[in-house]
């Protein structure tokens, strides 16, 4: 899922994209997830 800036998506731990209801379904199970920034917007 991208945000609404378009500057940062979110995985699993194995680099999936995850939908908004994935990510639900992750945060209320505790599982882990990553925020990846995409190239350029580092510093934003």
């Amino acid at each position: 899922m991208l945000d609404s800036d378009m500057t940062e998506f979110v995985t699993d731990k194995n680099g999936n994209v995850l939908s908004l209801q994935e990510m639900r379904d992750f945060f209320i199970s505790g599982k882990e997830m990553v925020i990846n920034t995409l190239p350029g917007f580092e510093d934003s």
